[in-house]
């Protein structure tokens, strides 16, 4: 039921999930960075591309079902600044590997997606939102930047 699914996605068991996966994932746009440049090619290993498939599908259905269970709330509650980031990357994600598909080498949108798969470095900003203590000092840090902006 929706109650169940609500409860396991608002427990910290999850958000450590989430977390390990964000991290994981991370590593593995990292690899792709370093395969990319000793190859000096954009041809991938198969089992790099199955993983970024993989991290693709489950960042998309993890975002569904927090959509599901927040309804509209998702985008409206105090920290819909980080659902949208979600949001947007789990989309610039799903183009980017699906653009895949219908693009041959040296086509414009190849070079969109080239660009695209850099913004999945900044996925691992994610893991701030499982850190409250780095996310608190963080806010402190900005805040504190905005009133000296302000009084300069």
């Amino acid at each position: 039921s929706k109650s169940n699914v609500s409860r396991t996605v608002n427990s910290h068991v999850f958000e450590k999930l989430i977390g390990f996966m964000i991290f994981t994932s991370s590593i593995t746009v990292g690899v792709e960075v370093q395969i990319c440049a000793a190859n000096m090619s954009d041809d991938l290993p198969v089992w790099l591309e199955v993983m970024q498939w993989f991290f693709v599908v489950f960042f998309f259905f993890e975002l569904m079902i927090r959509m599901w269970v927040e309804g509209l709330g998702f985008y409206c509650k105090t920290d819909w600044q980080w659902n949208l980031f979600d949001t947007l990357i789990v989309l610039f994600s799903l183009v980017d590997k699906v653009s895949t598909f219908f693009t041959t080498e040296g086509h414009p949108v190849l070079v969109i997606s080239r660009m695209i798969r850099l913004v999945r470095i900044v996925r691992i900003i994610r893991v701030v939102r499982f850190l409250r203590e780095l996310k608190m000092m963080i806010m402190s840090i900005y805040y504190t930047l905005k009133s000296l902006v302000w009084s300069l």
